[in-house]
């Protein structure tokens, strides 16, 4: 049986919480590591507090578990690419996944306007730079955009396209960039 690992990068107090909640949607097996450790965190012994505040868990769930709620954290998602290749990819694999239909719509058309709780781009700083505008029309006022795709050296300019968002701390893996942005207060 075919296998897929989901990772989720977190705060430590949330931990328990999204153990559980994974365990409730399908995983056989939920593995925490603290920080960007390679180590699992095994249970502490008696008095001893784990001291960590951020923690990554991996999730193994078999591929006929139904995980696009989960990982897509809505009932219906938009993708949009250019690339028709990844187009068909993309039909593929939701079809495999049993995601098709009125869940999942995938077009080369970005909308001029939408109504999203969640943007994700994950494409290189000019695109996403290019696209600021369009991007960020796309959430809710509260909604939440990611962008990745990002060189540390493009960090500053991608950011800069984007002055009505406030972003968490960087996530960094490999040489490439990963950012949160929500709206700015006030």
């Amino acid at each position: 049986m075919p296998w897929v690992c989901v990772s989720i990068d977190t705060v430590a107090a949330q931990v328990d919480g999204l153990s559980d909640q994974l365990a409730g949607v399908g995983a056989l097996a939920v593995t925490v590591r603290p920080g960007c450790s390679v180590e699992p965190v095994l249970e502490p012994g008696p008095a001893e507090t784990p001291v960590w505040d951020s923690a990554r868990l991996e999730a193994l769930f078999p591929v006929a578990a139904d995980l696009s709620p989960l990982l897509l954290g809505a009932g219906s998602v938009l993708a949009v690419d250019y690339d028709p290749q990844a187009l068909l990819a993309t039909r593929a694999n939701a079809a495999y996944n049993d995601v098709l239909g009125d869940r999942l719509s995938v077009t080369d058309t970005l909308p001029a306007v939408g109504c999203y709780d969640l943007v994700v781009a994950n494409i290189l700083a000019n695109p996403l730079v290019d696209l600021a505008g369009r991007l960020n029309a796309l959430r809710k006022t509260e909604g939440v955009v990611i962008l990745s795709g990002i060189l540390e050296a493009k960090l500053d300019t991608v950011l800069a396209a984007y002055p009505e968002l406030k972003f968490a701390p960087a996530n960094r893996r490999e040489g490439w960039i990963c950012v949160e942005g929500t709206r700015r207060s006030g």
